[in-house]
């Protein structure tokens, strides 16, 4: 998902801004990130099931 997003055209209001994304872009590709344990259980949710959830907000 992030990956088509962010081959979309991106504008930018002041240069720093331009200077900002590489920067948090090149900090990600440096970072390994963190395991995380999840304590409650989770499911996947396709279709429908994502339907039902959103609609329940």
């Amino acid at each position: 998902m992030a990956t088509k997003s962010i081959s979309k055209n991106v504008k930018f209001s002041s240069k720093n801004d331009g200077y900002r994304l590489i920067d948090a872009l090149e900090k990600s590709e440096k970072s390994t990130g963190f395991k995380r344990e999840i304590s409650k259980p989770c499911k996947e949710l396709r279709g429908k099931e994502i339907k039902d959830l959103q609609d329940r907000f």
